[in-house]
């Protein structure tokens, strides 16, 4: 059965619930971020940036699994497509740690830029504004 683009939209956003665990997840690592410089040095606040960004993925699988969110839509072509979206995110590390290495004041901005821009795709998929916002 062939679905339009219209179709495949409203199941993934259905499925997925719009990959609210994930933003969820990112939200409660950011909020603990927050807190961060309060504890430990920044020296040792930017390592945890970088390291702890790793948290937000399966922290959201973990969320999504006791909301009963199927992330993994493997039925719906955009189900890949928010795959093939997301995947570059890990080639980001090396940037950041170069980054930490070099401009370490800069190391916010640069996650705000570069983990920013894999949501504007997602705003697409689930039609939803929640994603231009975190962006």
């Amino acid at each position: 059965m062939n679905r339009t683009l219209e179709e495949l939209q409203t199941e993934i956003t259905f499925e997925a619930r719009k990959g609210f665990p994930l933003l969820l997840s990112g939200a409660i690592v950011f909020l603990f971020f927050t807190f961060m410089p309060s504890v430990f040095s920044m020296d040792t606040v930017h390592l945890i940036w970088i390291f702890g960004l790793g948290a937000i993925f399966p922290f959201g699988i973990l969320i999504s699994k006791i909301l009963g969110v199927n992330l993994f839509a493997t039925g719906n072509p955009l189900g890949t497509l928010g795959g093939i979206v997301a995947a570059p995110q890990d080639f980001y590390i090396p940037v950041f740690i170069i980054v930490y290495m070099q401009i370490p004041e800069y190391l916010p901005f640069t996650i705000g830029l570069l983990g920013g821009s894999h949501f504007l795709p997602y705003m697409w998929i689930y039609k939803s504004r929640a994603y231009l916002f975190v962006h």
